[in-house]
């Protein structure tokens, strides 16, 4: 029976609503892990039937780009880039190459700049940022002191 997914959404919902206490109750923290227990299987299903798809969508046509339905689009993408090169022949190819440069703000250089000057230094600005939780598993191996 092990094979069998049951989704209550009261129960699931009652669930997400017990963890999100976690800042105030301990025991929230044993709600949260089943809400991502759950997360993880759906995931994990989620991925087969995709998977699934895709194998049957190449069976009947091999260059197959999807299946559009009145509320689902299942579209096969390839990602990353298109081509690559042979590097040990990289000067008889460098007309197909792009040399690709870029800056970056060096944040340790900042922030050490910020430490001894009390400002930023002039034209660097700070991003406004998103902030997010995210929430990761321990593992079982470390264990914190209380």
């Amino acid at each position: 029976m092990d094979n069998i997914l049951t989704v209550d959404l009261s129960k699931t919902r009652d669930l997400a609503l017990l963890a999100g206490k976690l800042v105030f109750k301990k025991e929230a923290e044993v709600e949260l892990l089943k809400l991502l227990e759950l997360q993880t299987r759906i995931n994990e299903y989620v991925e087969m039937v995709k998977d699934l798809i895709l194998e049957s969508g190449e069976t009947i046509a091999p260059n197959f780009k999807g299946v559009i339905g009145e509320k689902i689009r299942c579209i096969a993408r390839q990602y990353g880039g298109k081509y690559t090169y042979a590097r040990e022949i990289e000067p008889l190819v460098l007309e197909y190459l792009d040399e690709v440069n870029y800056l970056k703000v060096n944040s340790e250089k900042v922030d050490k700049y910020f430490k001894d000057k009390g400002e930023l230094p002039e034209g660097i600005i700070i991003k406004d940022r998103e902030k997010k939780l995210s929430i990761t598993l321990t593992n079982e191996t470390e264990k914190t002191e209380d």
